[in-house]
């Protein structure tokens, strides 16, 4: 786990070095793949303990909303995907979870057809932040993100592949 923390880290710095002098940089620092027996163990009990049916597969390096190194710890719970996002000291950045059209807000939905009329849903997840849901993101084939608040304001349309 060391390596991954370390390559993580230098990446970090890396961008912050190219920041500060060249003004831009291109380096993404995000999704270091790490395995889950490498996950440190306050992150990993900080995730069975939010949902401790959850079957933990899978984690990744990445950064926070706010800038801060979080590890994404992923899983399944009654078939459907659930994240975990754990600071390193065990804090919850957020909690999403898979979830279906049908259990999605009608505000959120209206909202989607109104902004983004046409799209086509893939998957959509439920994101929790200090247990109280933030918002609802949707994703279609070509890796395009709407992020819709709870109550259908704040709408924010992105690329995954944006930056790449």
């Amino acid at each position: 786990m060391f390596k991954v923390f370390k390559r993580f880290c230098s990446t970090i710095i890396l961008a912050g070095f190219l920041l500060l002098t060249t003004g831009t940089f291109s380096v993404s620092a995000q999704n270091v793949d790490i395995q889950i027996k490498d996950v440190p163990p306050q992150v990993l009990l900080t995730a069975k303990r939010v949902l401790p049916d959850a079957k933990w597969t899978m984690a990744s390096w990445d950064l926070g909303d706010n800038g801060l190194p979080v590890i994404e710890v992923e899983g399944t719970l009654n078939g459907k995907k659930v994240e975990v996002d754990v600071y390193t000291d065990g804090g919850i950045e957020e909690v999403e979870r898979d979830i279906s059209e049908s259990e999605v807000p009608a505000a959120v939905m209206t909202a989607l057809k109104k902004y983004v009329p046409g799209f086509q849903i893939v998957s959509v997840n439920k994101s929790e932040t200090s247990g109280v849901v933030d918002r609802f993101e949707f994703h279609d084939a070509n890796d395009l993100s709407v992020k819709i608040g709870e109550f259908g304001q704040r709408v924010l349309i992105t690329s995954e592949d944006a930056g790449h």
